[in-house]
């Protein structure tokens, strides 16, 4: 968000992740083709879809995860009987687990929390996982650069405030926005859709989507973007002080 204090003379930005409606800052925005970038590890080959039931999964942290998500979850596992949702953070111990097993009621018997691991087992431990799903009141940052640099789609829904805007930014750059939708509905009817009648679609998404990562702006010249963007704020500020 920005900052609000008129020191600063640009906040780094792209119309997805802070759009006109939401530009009420003193300081100027500044588009970037995206608002994040990634740096991914080595020897992290993809694996391809697993045959089996599906495995949902979500790897971000528990306080980004609300009981409307949990819900949401909820009838997801519901609609796609022997499917399994996979939670792994360090974090998910104590209130936050009690809260999952609560609010997701009988299908919380279908979730597995997976315990914290090298980074290196982590990023192989999406071999495992068909479909990624976003939270959609703090969405993922780098947890979906990371499903996304596995081979990992994850289904987005934005919310109208930038810190839910980061994984729509994502995936309109790399020019999936199949995977962003409108609103609660459709986030369920997609969710289930992809590991079922769209399943042959989402294995041949799977074989690329590394590929148009490393090809996409979060990727390809998003360093050059952000050194253009400095020096044309440093001229405008020579220009402003003489």
């Amino acid at each position: 968000m920005p900052t609000g204090f008129p020191v600063f003379d640009g906040f780094f930005a792209d119309p997805v992740y802070m759009p006109e409606t939401a530009r009420v800052g003193i300081e100027p925005v500044v588009d970037l083709p995206c608002v994040v970038t990634y740096e991914p590890p080595p020897l992290c080959p993809v694996a391809q879809l697993r045959a089996g039931p599906p495995v949902f999964a979500s790897f971000n942290r528990p306080l980004k995860i609300d009981e409307q998500v949990l819900l949401a979850w909820s009838e997801i596992l519901q609609r796609v009987p022997e499917s399994r949702l996979a939670l792994k953070h360090g974090e998910f111990k104590g209130e936050y687990r009690e809260r999952v097993l609560r609010v997701m009621g009988a299908t919380a018997q279908r979730v597995d929390f997976l315990p914290t691991t090298p980074h290196m087992q982590h990023m192989v431990t999406y071999g495992g996982v068909d479909l990624a799903l976003d939270p959609f009141v703090h969405s993922g940052g780098l947890t979906t650069l990371e499903a996304a640099w596995m081979g990992v789609p994850t289904v987005t829904l934005p919310g109208t405030r930038p810190f839910s805007r980061v994984s729509a930014s994502v995936y309109t750059a790399m020019d999936h926005t199949e995977f962003i939708v409108k609103d609660r509905g459709q986030y369920v009817e997609d969710a289930v859709a992809w590991v079922t009648t769209r399943r042959k679609e989402l294995s041949r998404v799977r074989e690329t989507l590394r590929l148009d990562l490393q090809r996409s702006p979060v990727m390809t010249g998003y360093v050059q973007a952000v050194e253009d963007a400095y020096r044309t704020l440093w001229q405008k500020w020579c220009r402003n002080v003489r």
